[in-house]
């Protein structure tokens, strides 16, 4: 070879000093690019030349017992390393390949948890026609499955999910279920479930099938003694338990002897004068200044206003309709013309939050039971929104629905008590009391009881003499005789 000839940078002679690998060189090209375009040229100058023995349209190739793409070759098909033997244990098309079962990467690997996630895998067992694929795949690759096992006829996939067995449910989802049956609120449900489960925890997770009612009878005194609880909190606990036997465990006359109430003090509800309530009012954020002073102008419960949608508003009879109360009862109450115009301006602030979240795919309110079914466009429309609507998107707990609820009860809360500090109003005022001075300051303008009851939604007319009991002990019931000296 001589010496002085030019040299390519693979050490090769170059009869072209403009070749594309020298060009390369000259033009600052790097190595690595120049590498694999000259690996392309001769890649396809392999396929283009008819001699190549890596050519499969080679004639030559298919006659010549020793070309490795002779199919007709004995020696590939009694070669155990050979890629056409399909008894080949390490040949990547056996399925039954020790190699593919080892590698965790391999797509034959009943292992990989890729695989069975898949839904394209041909080990995915949810897929009715990948376990058909690939029983054919494994019969038609090795001829010995294929011989000793026979396909059998109509088999039925078996789908491995996770399901519920709805015939032998667990105890705190047939709980829910009875609760839910009978109609009681979400918040109910929950005060349920908490207590029965603190419950049963007390008792070292034992059934309540094996408890009796000496069991129950210590959980109370541990309540009282330890806890410290208040009389309504024992017996809401109380309720809950006798619920789960009476109800879930079909015990009727579980408890129904021993059952001792504790005896609830009578309290007489706090009310704020008009004055403390002009202050307050004053004080609450501007964020939350419309529905606190729907709460205190309509005599509303915290749930009631929270829940409150756009159709319950009734601008020309000046009322409110409250649907679903307290007793699951329907009511009307007044409206104050003093909150009609940023009402207005509230329901035209959710059309817009509305007309974002259908564009975003959401929008969708959740109704009062079916009513999506009967009604299949209620849910986008606006009357159904809430009119004091949420932040955030959220899951609805019971159906799973993603929707943009109401405001939470919370959020109300601690603006009261900011306002509370900032107005120095030293009481221990909750929302609440906003609809006990409602009531009071209803009954010294001298309106009449009956209508008082009805605008409260109260069953009990005793319920509403309460506040009777706050007039009479106000500062201008009774003279005190300090005052004469």
């Amino acid at each position: 070879m001589d010496k002085h000839k030019p040299r390519n940078q693979f050490g090769r002679e170059s009869h072209n000093n403009g070749s594309r690998s020298s060009r390369g060189i000259r033009e600052g090209v790097s190595f690595s690019q120049t590498f694999s375009n000259s690996r392309n040229v001769e890649s396809r100058n392999r396929t283009r030349y008819p001699r190549s023995p890596l050519n499969p349209q080679n004639p030559q190739n298919n006659q010549d017992p020793r070309s490795p793409l002779n199919p007709h070759n004995p020696q590939n098909n009694q070669d155990a390393r050979s890629c056409l033997n399909p008894q080949n244990s390490h040949n990547p098309q056996n399925p039954q390949s020790s190699q593919n079962n080892q590698d965790p990467r391999s797509a034959l690997n009943r292992q990989n948890s890729q695989n069975n996630q898949d839904p394209r895998s041909p080990l995915n067992l949810q897929n009715s026609q990948n376990l058909q694929n690939l029983s054919n795949h494994q019969n038609t690759q090795n001829p010995i499955n294929n011989q000793n096992q026979q396909k059998p006829q109509n088999q039925t996939p078996q789908y491995h999910r996770k399901s519920e067995n709805s015939a032998n449910p667990k105890l705190l989802t047939r709980l829910r279920n009875d609760i839910r049956r009978k109609g009681l609120s979400l918040s109910t449900e929950k005060t349920y479930v908490n207590w029965n489960l603190d419950y049963i925890r007390f008792h070292n997770k034992q059934h309540p099938e094996t408890l009796t009612t000496n069991h129950v009878t210590d959980y109370l005194n541990y309540l009282v003694n330890h806890r410290h609880v208040a009389p309504s909190t024992q017996n809401q606990a109380l309720c809950a338990v006798l619920f789960l036997y009476r109800n879930t465990l079909n015990q009727p006359d579980f408890y129904i002897n021993e059952v001792q109430w504790s005896k609830k003090p009578r309290k007489l509800p706090l009310v704020l004068s008009q004055e403390e309530v002009k202050r307050l009012l004053e004080c609450v954020p501007p964020q939350d200044q419309l529905p606190i002073r729907l709460m205190y102008g309509s005599g509303l419960r915290v749930s009631e206003t929270i829940r409150l949608r756009i159709t319950d508003v009734d601008f020309e009879h000046a009322q409110l309709r409250i649907c679903d109360a307290k007793g699951k009862k329907d009511r009307l109450t007044i409206f104050p013309q003093s909150l009609h115009e940023g009402i207005r301006r509230q329901i035209e602030r959710v059309r817009d939050i509305h007309n974002l979240d259908l564009k975003r795919g959401y929008g969708h309110a959740e109704l009062p039971h079916a009513l999506h079914k009967k009604y299949p466009g209620a849910s986008t429309s606006l009357n159904w929104q809430y009119l004091f609507p949420s932040a955030h998107i959220s899951v609805n707990p019971r159906s799973g629905h993603m929707a943009r609820h109401h405001i939470a009860r919370t959020t109300l809360s601690r603006s009261l008590k900011e306002a509370l500090k900032l107005s120095n109003i030293h009481k221990n005022a909750t929302l609440h009391t906003l609809r006990h001075s409602f009531a009071t300051h209803l009954l010294q303008n001298r309106y009449d009881i009956r209508t008082v009851q009805e605008i409260l939604g109260h069953d009990n007319l005793n319920t509403t003499m309460i506040y009777t009991h706050v007039l009479k002990l106000g500062g201008f019931a009774v003279r005190s005789p300090l005052d004469d000296l």
